[in-house]
């Protein structure tokens, strides 16, 4: 009995142990899982203050470039500036002296133009007879086309006729001569 109340005692002994050290096992896990979520929460703001942190260094660049951007563009407008006030000043003599030239350029035409008002009204009278001159030759040569449209007129209708006269007697035309004058027309005979 004694051996079994031993072993009784030492089962409620490791018994009574048992409810204790689960009880620490779970203190111990419910610690882990708790650190465990410190970790990640840590880790967590550790990623956020990095991700802040870039995002700062990329607003500090950007307000430093933005910085060096407008020192460029009042360097460049102070170039631009004086640059347009060299260049106006420079037209501003070009133009004066260009006002200069013309003034002188306008008496000298006037003079000229005078000159060529002359030769104008000499040229013109010449041109009238040049003009008078062409129109007669116009109206002879259209009276010389209108006689020779005559002329090739009679030929065709005199051909017209011998070939309808041959035709109605049935004869063959072709080393008939031609009539005089189609050669001027250009009308050559056919050879077979």
């Amino acid at each position: 009995m004694s051996g079994k109340a031993g072993k009784k005692g030492g089962k409620g002994g490791k018994g009574a142990l048992d409810p204790e050290k689960e009880k620490l096992k779970l203190d111990l896990q419910r610690a882990l899982l708790r650190v465990e979520a410190l970790e990640r929460d840590l880790f967590s703001k550790k990623e956020q203050t990095r991700q802040a942190i870039r995002v700062q260094n990329e607003l500090r660049d950007r307000v430093i470039q933005y910085h060096a951007d407008m020192d460029k563009e009042r360097a460049d407008r102070r170039d631009i500036m004086a640059d347009m006030t060299r260049q106006y000043v420079n037209q501003q003599e070009t133009l004066l002296d260009a006002q200069n030239k013309l003034a002188a350029e306008l008496e000298s035409v006037k003079d000229e133009l005078e000159l060529l008002k002359e030769a104008n009204k000499r040229e013109l009278r010449e041109k009238d007879e040049i003009i008078a001159h062409k129109e007669r030759e116009i109206a002879e040569q259209k009276r010389h086309i209108e006689e020779m449209t005559q002329d090739f007129s009679n030929m065709l209708h005199e051909t017209l006729s011998k070939m309808t006269e041959k035709m109605k007697q049935g004869e063959s035309f072709e080393n008939e001569p031609l009539p005089e004058g189609l050669e001027a027309f250009g009308v050559k005979p056919t050879k077979s």
